[in-house]
Parts: C-alpha cells; sequence; structure tokens
C-alpha cells in the first residue's frame, strides 16, 4: 500500500515554528507574540530576521534564525521558494503569491519588475491618502514623526483588509473614556510614589502665538515628571495675592502632605506668592527659579 502523501503544511518546516490561528487567515509566531497574514513566507523572514516585508523576531533562538537564514539562501539559489509556502499563500491577490510568482515560470524578470512597480504604486495610493488627510485638517507636518502616529500606522498595517475606521462616537466618547482611565490609572502610580517620597509642584509660565498667559504645572518625584493641568492666567499673572491663591489650590489638589517643595519663576507676582504660601504651609519651602539669559 502507498504512504498516505503528506499535507502541504507537514512539508514546511516552517510550522514547526509557528501556528495558524482560529480565524485561519492569520499565522503566530511561537516565539513571539507576532502574527501575520496567512502564508509562511513572510514567517520565515520574520523567524530569519531579514528585515523583508516584517519586522524581525526578538526571542527567537539563534540556532532557528540560523536556521531559516540558510532555508532562504537554498530558496533564493534554488528558485524554488514556493514549494515553502502553503497552498494558501498562492491564492490569487495574496503578497505571498505575488512574491513567489515574480521568482518562477517564464518571463521571471518581467513578472519580478511588474510586482516591483504595483508594490509602489499601492504605497503611493497610500501615502497620498495619508497626506491628503494631513493636508485637509490642517495637522502640522510634523506629526508624521510622532511615536504616536507611527504606531497608529504600524497597527493598520498589521490588521490588513476589513479594518472598518472609528465612529464618531467611538472617538467622541467610546474611547475617549477608556483614554481618559487609563490617565487616571498611570497617575495613581504616581500618587502612591508621592505619598511614599514626597513630591515637587513646578509651575511653568509661558505665552502662546495669540499673546495669552498660561500657566502649565507639573509634578516631580523620583517615579518622573508628570504634566497636571494647564491654567489660563492672563488676567492675574501679574497679581501677587491671585497667583498664591492658585499655587495654594495646587498644593492642596497635590496634597500638602506629599508636597515638600514649590518651584516657580522668579517674577515679582511669583516671589511674592512663594512666600505667602510658605507662610502658610510651614512643611513645604518655595523655590524661585532664575531665567536663562542667552548671549
Amino acid at each position: 500500500m502507498a504512504p498516505k502523501k503528506k499535507s502541504q503544511k507537514q512539508k514546511d518546516i516552517t510550522w514547526d515554528h509557528c501556528k495558524s490561528l482560529a480565524n485561519r487567515l492569520n499565522v503566530k509566531c511561537n516565539y513571539c507574540p507576532k502574527t501575520m497574514w496567512r502564508g509562511t513566507f513572510r514567517m520565515k523572514h520574520h523567524l530569519a530576521g531579514t528585515h523583508k516585508e516584517v519586522a524581525p523576531c526578538q526571542q527567537v533562538p539563534e540556532e532557528i534564525r540560523d536556521l531559516f537564514k540558510k532555508i532562504l539562501e537554498d530558496a533564493r539559489d534554488d528558485d524554488e521558494l514556493e514549494c515553502f509556502d502553503d497552498k494558501d499563500s498562492q491564492k490569487k491577490g495574496s503578497m505571498d503569491s505575488f512574491m513567489i510568482k515574480g521568482k518562477s515560470g517564464s518571463g521571471s524578470s518581467a513578472m519580478k519588475q511588474q510586482t516591483i512597480n504595483s508594490m509602489v504604486k499601492d504605497r503611493d495610493l497610500v501615502v497620498r491618502d495619508i497626506c491628503r488627510c494631513i493636508y485637509g485638517n490642517a495637522l502640522p507636518f510634523n506629526l508624521v514623526k510622532s511615536p504616536l502616529f507611527i504606531n497608529m500606522v504600524k497597527s493598520i498595517s498589521e490588521y490588513g483588509r476589513g479594518l472598518k475606521p472609528p465612529t464618531y462616537h467611538e472617538v467622541r466618547v467610546s474611547y475617549l473614556k477608556k483614554e481618559v482611565d487609563l490617565v487616571h490609572t498611570s497617575l495613581d502610580k504616581f500618587k502612591l510614589e508621592w505619598k511614599k517620597t514626597g513630591c515637587t509642584l513646578m509651575s511653568d509660565g509661558w505665552t502662546d502665538g495669540k499673546g495669552k498667559s498660561l500657566t502649565n504645572f507639573l509634578v516631580n518625584s523620583p517615579r518622573g515628571t508628570v504634566f497636571i493641568k494647564s491654567v489660563d492666567t492672563s488676567s492675574f499673572i501679574k497679581d501677587a495675592e491671585k497667583m498664591f491663591e492658585l499655587l495654594d489650590e495646587m498644593v492642596i489638589e497635590i496634597g500638602e502632605e506629599n508636597v515638600v517643595q514649590v518651584v516657580t519663576d522668579s517674577a515679582s507676582a511669583l516671589v511674592s506668592a512663594g512666600q505667602k504660601l510658605m507662610d502658610k504651609r510651614k512643611k513645604l519651602f518655595w523655590s524661585p527659579v532664575q531665567p536663562t539669559v542667552l548671549i
């Protein structure tokens, strides 16, 4: 009796180092949380650390990484990379199948060039839409340098086809509430540190492009510095009594038992306010910071 023919997955050693998820559309690395769209083409590069079409695995053992480097090298030399991929990745329209077709059959050079051109064209359309969103909403160009923007694009890319954009309600209510809760949770950890070690309340005055005087309040402790709030002080920035009341309110908000120092600039109104604060709050001291003069 002839032996049963092995399935394509059994033939591919990659499946010993990854697994197909329940939706049968994604593949997950056995060594890290990374998941990717179906097929093992990208998984091989992920495990080999080639940086081709996918981020390298940071947790794969060195001997496994070397093994997949050798597999990719042999496949490139033999022009037989398609035999290492499962049949799902060969379906029409998948990125993996485009890459494989470019390596086999007659006219492979022309096919490769066509594949490269289509990939560049596709990116051009996507980047154009991203730029239009930035231009149309008058967003600053340096937004593209923001880690938050980069992480957003990465998350969208990894999700793949079928992602529905957030609704107006989700942006305005649902996820805004989640983000606020997350900030409060993070702030609670800082507050625990303030109780243990004490903290410094810092005020930072500045003027915006419209001439408004704003004062930022931050709290510093061994855990780090955290922003608390920004107050429009345009109407009373030179009023010592009003600035004293504002500083006193901030000490109460942070907790008098936690604040060991208050730091402000050396403007005359703040010097007077700082002295009054020390007269009232005997357990803290106030320190002025001299402005830096550039020569």
